[in-house]
């Protein structure tokens, strides 16, 4: 709930503010669309250390539980980006290349696809052969954030 929350309210403040200044009640219409990975993950840093603070845990204890199952749900992200034809790639000429006709009719790279695989599967395996053994606390959240920070880039 709070990464709903923490997604709707990144897209409002990153995305659409003035809209949402001029229509405040349009907040609510999640129907119409409208999140943001950035709030989202403000949103589950937020509830991650409220859950730590409550139960007296270590912030990062708690975020190197949290980072392996990410990649999972980046993944799945992706997977609807491509089945919406949202984020599509530059224009090219390699074999894969797609058509994205809500676009134009130009073959585009499928960055989707690469995102999926990349900040998805990639990443996953990375984190759970890294956190197999124990490390030092952070380790795995830290890998987590550069490894994203790198996919990304």
């Amino acid at each position: 709930m709070q990464r709903e929350i923490g997604g709707r309210m990144g897209y409002v403040l990153f995305y659409q503010f003035g809209n949402f200044l001029a229509h405040p009640l349009s907040i609510f219409a999640v129907w119409e669309g409208g999140m943001s990975f950035h709030g989202g993950f403000l949103g589950v840093l937020a509830a991650a250390w409220l859950w730590a603070r409550q139960r007296k845990f270590g912030f990062f204890q708690v975020m190197d539980v949290v980072a392996p199952c990410v990649p999972t749900g980046l993944a799945a992200g992706r997977l609807g980006n491509f089945i919406n034809g949202e984020l599509w790639g530059r224009p090219t000429d390699v074999p894969w290349a797609m058509v994205f006709p809500q676009v134009d009719q130009v073959p585009r790279h499928p960055s989707q696809i690469y995102q999926f695989l990349g900040e998805g599967v990639f990443l996953f395996l990375l984190l759970w052969l890294f956190a197999r053994k124990p490390r030092a606390t952070g380790q795995i959240s830290g890998l987590f954030l550069a490894g994203y920070g790198a996919q990304r880039f």
